[in-house]
């Protein structure tokens, strides 16, 4: 059976696809906190190779989930670059041969005309953005340079049960708590092309059993487009319940963030199952 290893294994993607995995495929899940002991999971540091290049022998695929949004630009920059080029170097070492790097839409910049393919000029516009781009060059780099297999998945904004930060955390708690009230950038007309998780973990377990060679890239997104407005009109309507916003923000966000999904469906077999309203209702009910 396929060795697997996973960066990143206790975030909310990391939890869902560990638990889609579990007793399917041999894998090791890595990550600094570790919120309980599992056969599945060790400790390991992305910036500390020595406390993971021992379970490198032998390993067939690597998985990188870490490098979600930070705060601290500092950290969110570390956990990304040092952390990548520590892992590629590692991965030279020990001939590690396949790499999935988890990347984000976000590196396309806006995009209100068109839903951006894979071969689209990269023009980010946010620091989330750029730090991703640079990130994928390293991959590439490596990739050509030592002919390590990389697949990078660029997913649009996940969401789902388990989340606990972002818009949708923040919608959900607003339900309940009435005094929370959400304050979207861009007055809420921003638009977005969100993924459930269960739809997202898909799209990364099809790449793992395709082990494509080479260098390559797919949009893993809903390709549908909707505004803040609209999500938070949805889930009034669903919860029954309303939600208080104000929407006076003018501060800077993307206006349009958009993926085309084609070259999945088309190379993966990949199809987006939940739609945004059942998504939600998902959310909601759990």
């Amino acid at each position: 059976m396929t060795k697997i290893l996973i960066f990143g294994g206790s975030g909310f993607i990391g939890k869902h696809l560990t638990n889609k995995m579990n007793g399917i495929y041999d894998f090791l899940s890595l990550s600094r906190n570790l919120e309980n002991d599992s056969t599945y999971a060790k400790a390991a540091n992305i910036l500390e190779p020595k406390s993971y290049e021992p379970l490198l022998e032998n390993t067939e695929i690597i998985i990188n989930l870490v490098g979600q949004v930070e705060p601290d630009l500092e950290k969110f920059t570390a956990s990304n670059l040092v952390g990548s080029l520590n892992l590629l170097n590692s991965a030279v070492k020990y001939n590690v041969k396949n790499i999935i790097l988890i990347s984000t839409i976000n590196v396309y910049g806006e995009n209100n005309d068109l839903a951006s393919k894979e071969n689209d000029v990269l023009s980010p516009k946010s620091n989330y953005g750029v730090i991703k781009m640079m990130n994928e060059k390293l991959y590439e780099h490596f990739s050509k340079l030592y002919g390590i297999n990389v697949t990078i998945l660029r997913l649009s904004g996940v969401y789902g049960p388990g989340k606990i930060k972002g818009f949708f955390p923040q919608m959900i708690n607003a339900i309940s708590d009435k005094t929370i009230t959400l304050r979207p950038y861009n007055y809420g007309n921003q638009l977005r092309d969100f993924i459930y998780v269960d739809d997202a973990i898909d799209g990364i377990i099809k790449s793992i059993n395709k082990n494509f060679s080479g260098f390559n890239i797919f949009n893993i997104c809903s390709s549908k487009l909707y505004s803040i407005k609209e999500i938070i009109s949805i889930t009034e309507k669903l919860a029954n319940s309303h939600i208080s916003v104000e929407y006076n923000s003018e501060k800077f966000d993307e206006k349009c963030l958009w993926g085309d999904n084609s070259k999945a469906k088309l190379k993966l077999n990949f199809e987006p199952k939940i739609s945004l309203n059942s998504g939600i209702k998902k959310i909601l009910d759990k």
